[in-house]
């Protein structure tokens, strides 16, 4: 290097940013001790002679593949993640100048600056940052970054809102925030920040909440919200909202919620809902004066159906079971499966033995017609069998007076029509 080359690199020194200078091809041929701490690398050694696309995330190949010349243009900066030596993503905005003639060093022809913006990705999610700061990056997520002052109207939308909320960018902007909430908070909203303005009260300040925003079609959805507030550039108070529609989040845990108590084939409730479900009735049958009834049901003829044609046609008898007992009893009634082939049939707002027996009787008769089951997996195209049941029966208070004990009683009872030659019903 020349001496005059060498007094601008000492000045490179002294910045804080990464700078790296590079060859016509990108090869690094310096890099400032910013640099180098930037990249992890123990000495510039480990960066010199390579090319800056080896220290790029491979997602932006494609981008890289364009050659430096692309990024001179964007003065404002591109973002994108750089891989340290070891390995470490770091987030950056890339700044690149073209060096035709630096200084005496004719293979010089780029100059490029990283700026490490990591912690301001961090803010972002901690809703902290400030929104001019993270401009470049903000269209980078998936999460809507939302703008408005203190009036409520909305200053900027990223992209990421425009496809949460359906809204161009530019309809949003100038537009009152309770445009994207539905009924009653779209009302409320202007009487939020005035109590804000007027008491401090900072319920919805700084921290996550849920809440109900609307798309432009009028579809309403759950979302995410964190707001900070920040002074704009003429020193008011403004807002800036990250929004995150957790409309699949909430699906998942519904799921979550419906399978803890329900049978994942049958979609009938499960053992440990039938029980929850059973003490209640029987406390409702006791303050009405009332009878209740257990049925206990055990499949006749079901093993043959798993043995010789598998269980996928095990699972659709057990499906279509399940279908024809909730066809069959009333509405004020449930059915679960708590076992392979066993299913339970709660009966309430009993005034004689005669209605059990007619709901007894409906069920088997329900059996009676054969099931039909397609699959060519089992080459064949169609197969139809037909199943019974055993029925035991235990009515409260007559028989037992507890859950407990109703329970074993129409589970013994259902036994003893196993060994009187199955597909009735008997009352214990």
């Amino acid at each position: 290097m020349t001496c005059q080359s060498q007094g601008i690199t000492a000045t490179f020194e002294r910045l804080h940013a990464a700078i790296l200078l590079c060859d016509g091809n990108g090869i690094v041929r310096h890099l400032n001790t910013a640099g180098t701490q930037l990249l992890h690398a123990n000495h510039a050694e480990n960066v010199i002679g390579r090319s800056v696309t080896d220290f790029v995330d491979p997602d932006f190949a494609d981008l890289m593949a364009e050659g430096l010349d692309v990024f001179v243009a964007e003065l404002e900066g591109v973002p994108l993640k750089l891989m340290a030596v070891d390995g470490k993503l770091i987030d950056i905005i890339l700044y690149v100048s073209r060096y035709e003639n630096f200084v005496g060093e004719a293979d010089i022809h780029y100059l490029i600056e990283c700026r490490d913006i990591s912690r301001f990705i961090n803010a972002s999610e901690s809703a902290r940052w400030r929104e001019q700061r993270l401009n470049a990056v903000l269209n980078a997520v998936d999460q809507a970054v939302i703008s408005i002052d203190q009036f409520g109207q909305i200053t900027d939308f990223n992209e990421a809102a425009e496809k949460i909320f359906q809204h161009r960018r530019a309809e949003a902007i100038g537009k009152n925030i309770s445009l994207l909430m539905p009924a009653p908070h779209r009302d409320r909203h202007d009487q939020y920040l005035h109590n804000y303005f007027a008491s401090g009260d900072a319920k919805f300040i700084g921290r996550l909440n849920e809440f109900e925003c609307v798309r432009a079609d009028g579809e309403v959805f759950p979302a995410e919200i964190t707001v900070s507030e920040q002074a704009d550039k003429d020193d008011h108070p403004s807002f800036i909202g990250i929004i995150r529609d957790i409309t699949l989040k909430k699906r998942q845990e519904e799921r979550i919620r419906f399978l803890a108590l329900h049978d994942a084939l049958t979609e009938l409730p499960n053992r440990y809902a039938f029980t929850e479900r059973l003490e209640r009735a029987l406390s409702r049958a006791s303050r009405g004066d009332q009878l209740a009834a257990l049925m206990y049901i055990d499949l006749d003829n079901f093993k043959p159906v798993n043995d010789r044609l598998g269980h996928e046609a095990g699972d659709h008898v057990l499906k279509s079971i399940a279908q024809r007992l909730l066809g069959t009893i009333r509405k004020t009634d449930f059915a679960a499966r708590i076992g392979g082939d066993e299913f339970v049939v709660v009966l309430e707002n009993i005034e004689k033995r005669a209605d059990i027996e007619t709901v007894a009787q409906g069920i088997l008769k329900s059996l009676k017609s054969p099931i039909a089951f397609e699959g060519h997996a089992f080459h064949f195209e169609s197969l139809e069998f037909t199943v019974g049941a055993s029925i035991g029966i235990a009515v409260y208070p007559d028989e037992a007076e507890d859950r407990d004990a109703l329970t074993r009683a129409a589970d013994e009872v259902m036994y003893r029509v196993k060994q009187s030659g199955r597909n009735d019903y008997r009352f214990a």
